[in-house]
């Protein structure tokens, strides 16, 4: 259950990490899905390299092109939008109160 895995991450800290590791197969399982989506998105970002310019004049060129201020806003408000779901999404387990929140990884409050 939630509190078990809770005990898990939280408070064998003070584990040996060999036993730390042998003792949380759900933490372990966590992480290698973590480490399998990190390195499948990495492996996607790759499908756009075709999109960036091949040589210098390229370059030059697109620089001339007109700019457009509302696309440069829309891109960073998307950025500060997802910046603060990001950090919320990553803080909201932390703390008991919203631990239990579905989108926190709960069973629901």
């Amino acid at each position: 259950n939630n509190d078990e895995l809770k005990a898990c991450a939280l408070g064998r800290a003070r584990l040996s990490a060999s036993e730390a590791g042998a003792s949380c197969e759900e933490v372990q399982w966590n992480m290698a899905w973590l480490t399998l989506l990190a390195t499948a998105t990495a492996c996607l970002s790759l499908l756009f390299l075709p999109l960036m310019p091949s040589q210098k004049e390229e370059v030059r060129r697109l620089a001339e092109l007109p700019r457009s201020r509302a696309a440069g806003w829309a891109m960073l408000a998307l950025l500060a939008f997802l910046v603060i779901f990001g950090t919320t999404l990553a803080v909201l387990p932390i703390f008991p109160q919203t631990a239990c929140l579905e989108i926190a990884g709960g069973k629901g409050c």
